[in-house]
């Protein structure tokens, strides 16, 4: 990956086509902190400096590991979603540039806090304002997801994995990581009679990783939202069960060692302010039904299990074969039966 000075010698030619609201200013592009590596891209945030004043900031992504989602395709997402998101307090960042060689996307950069550090601002005793704030972000994050879910679905999106095959492949894995074959039987089993008892669903375009980290509060009281390609579609329920497992899978302290870092009751009125801005703007649908929210959740919460103790196996092995049968193992499994008990 380049440097951050190689890219401001890159990128800075092309600001004023970039900005032209800036057009005729000398601009140069300057690093404000380190890069920032998350699991599949590394970010770098840039001051546009002209006349010793800050215009504005960007934000550039490079994306790393097979998985990482094509800079091309984020693009022409995010100016997509630019062109329809223009209520207030619901937002994505103002995409700039994609480039293949070396691959980035450029897009404006954006003050405020992921929604998970804003929850983990609520610790015990409990901040009301803090509070406040986050909830109002977490009912915020609902009615922006809503809304992507009105829009028709863009050429080219494809269904997104059926219910049976996230069992199958969570569940694999999960076996050759020595978890007991009786119990991933009695989960998957579950699971896929749960689905069998479903009705059909209406077919939404899919933000695909909707979750707290990708949702940002901003000082201002509204949402941003990053990391979507739009590039699947399905039931409504499988970004709203990716996003109450990814609430449910916050405080992994609490997994490992018994604490908490984040407050059992946020976490609870967070989930329940979500789905109330999802369904703020229209009636229940069979997406929104608890038991389809349940199945949604222990699914996404199956294919998480899988991949942490993976990701656990591969850079802790022996931390692995203490923690997996005693700790992760237990959790995950708790947290599923307790789904598909509701």
């Amino acid at each position: 990956m380049s440097t951050p000075e190689t890219w401001s010698a890159v990128l800075t030619p092309r600001l004023p086509e970039l900005l032209p609201e800036y057009a005729g200013q000398q601009m140069v592009l300057r690093p404000v902190g380190g890069p920032r590596t998350f699991t599949y891209s590394r970010l770098l945030v840039f001051e546009v400096v002209a006349g010793g004043q800050t215009l504005t900031r960007l934000a550039l992504k490079e994306p790393f590991g097979s998985l990482a989602a094509d800079p091309a395709a984020e693009f022409a997402a995010l100016q997509t979603l630019h062109r329809h998101f223009t209520q207030p307090g619901l937002r994505v960042p103002r995409p700039l540039l994609a480039l293949d060689s070396p691959p980035c996307l450029l897009m404006e950069a954006i003050s405020g806090m992921p929604l998970q550090q804003l929850l983990a601002a609520c610790r015990r005793p409990v901040n009301g304002k803090r509070l406040q704030a986050a909830l109002a972000c977490a009912a915020r994050a609902g009615g922006w997801l809503a809304l992507l879910h009105r829009l028709p679905p863009p050429a080219g999106a494809q269904p997104a994995p059926t219910i049976a095959a996230r069992v199958e492949e969570s569940t694999t894995l999960l076996a050759g990581l020595g978890m007991a074959a009786s119990s991933l039987m009695s989960i998957r089993n579950a699971l896929l009679e749960r689905e069998a008892e479903q009705g059909p669903t209406p077919v939404v375009i899919l933000h695909g990783d909707y979750t707290p980290r990708n949702v940002f509060g901003t000082p201002e009281g509204g949402v941003v939202v990053f990391d979507t390609a739009l590039s699947q579609t399905g039931s409504a329920a499988y970004d709203l069960g990716w996003f109450l497992a990814g609430l449910a899978f916050l405080d992994r302290w609490q997994m490992l060692f018994g604490g908490r870092v984040y407050d059992h009751r946020a976490l609870t009125d967070a989930r329940q302010a979500f789905l109330a801005g999802y369904q703020h703007l229209g009636p229940p649908t069979p997406s929104t039904s608890p038991e389809t929210l349940s199945l949604y959740t222990a699914v996404r919460l199956l294919q998480r299990w899988a991949q942490y103790a993976g990701h656990l196996h591969r850079t802790q092995p022996l931390a692995a074969r203490v923690l997996l049968p005693s700790r992760v193992h237990p959790y995950f499994r708790g947290q599923i039966e307790a789904l598909l008990r509701s």
